[in-house]
Parts: structure tokens; sequence; C-alpha cells
């Protein structure tokens, strides 16, 4: 059942990657809004403004305005949890939401670069990101209509369109920033 499951799951994608199993990569849920904290306050001295898209724990945080930047590009890719932020004295509330991807994608091609070959101990193959200084590319047809997504391949960040970035312009907190991607497309 395994190998059928991989099998199908390449003929579908065709990039190469072969999953040790693809079980539990598809389908994401929306997580229980009950099992998601609803405020928190900050402490005192808590540096503002606030960053408008920061990742805590592996966990995306957005503020309201790019929640609704995200959401007018592409509904129903993620879903939000409302989050209000409180001042340690009280006085200034920040409405924020956490963030789930709905989906992971498989748009890298991998061999083009940002990716080396990796070996189990099984013998099946698989790819993983080599350096964070290597552009990365990918499958326009594949990427399609999505503006803020996560892939498979790239496990500490995300990508984002431009068109998203020219409704956001400066929201990056210090130390994050954007990296240019390349896009392959069929010739016709």
């Amino acid at each position: 059942m395994k190998a059928l499951r991989i099998e199908a799951y390449q003929l579908r994608n065709a990039t190469g990657f072969q999953p040790h199993d693809v079980f539990h990569l598809w389908p994401y849920h929306p997580v229980d809004p009950d099992h998601v904290i609803k405020r928190v306050a900050l402490k005192a001295g808590t540096p503002m403004p606030l960053p408008e898209y920061s990742q805590i724990l592996h966990v995306t945080v957005v503020s309201d305005r790019v929640m609704k930047a995200i959401v007018a590009l592409e509904e129903g890719r993620h879903a939000f949890f409302p989050l209000e932020i409180v001042s340690a004295d009280g006085e200034s509330r920040h409405r924020y939401y956490f963030m789930q991807f709905l989906e992971q994608t498989d748009c890298t091609v991998p061999k083009l670069g940002g990716f080396r070959r990796g070996v189990r101990q099984d013998g099946t193959t698989y790819w993983v990101r080599s350096s964070a200084d290597e552009k990365v590319f990918l499958d326009i047809e594949r990427v399609g209509t999505r503006h803020l997504f996560q892939d498979k391949r790239a496990k500490w960040g995300c990508f984002i369109s431009a068109d998203l970035v020219g409704k956001l312009n400066d929201f990056l907190p210090r130390g994050l920033h954007l990296a240019e991607a390349g896009v392959v497309r069929k010739h016709s």
C-alpha cells in the first residue's frame, strides 16, 4: 500500500520527489478553534510597534491588515484564528490572528538549485534544502493562483507573490527578509 501511495503521488506531481510515505501529507484541516489561544498580555517593556508578520514556534501570527490582504487575494487557502493582544497596562489592544496553512504544495523544482538529493537508510531518496543563499525555482503551473504558501521542501519558510508584497509593502519584522525565487514555465 505504501509503495502504491508513493507511486500515485509521483504520477500526480511528477517532480522526482520520492517521499518516505505520503499518508500524512494530505489533506490539511483547520485545527479546532477551541484549542487556540484567544488572548495574550504583553510584558512591560515589550518593543513597539508589534510586527505585522511573525512566527512563534513555527506558528505564523499576522496583523489584521496582513490577514485582510491575504484573504483578498486567496480566500479559503488558510485558516485564521483571532488573537487579542493586550498591552501590559491593559490600555491598548491589538487584533492579530494565528494563521494555519491549509495546504502544503509541491511547487519547487529541486534539480535547478537550492536543494541536494539525500538518501535514507532504506535507500529511498529525498530532496533537502542545501543553502539559504541559492535561488529556489518554482514551477509556475503548480504555483497557480497562490500568493502565500509553504512548499514541502521549504521547511523553514514560505513563498509570497509580488502581488501580495505590493499590497503589504514593508510588513516583515527585523531579521526576516525576502529572497527572490526563479520561475519555470513549460514550453507551449
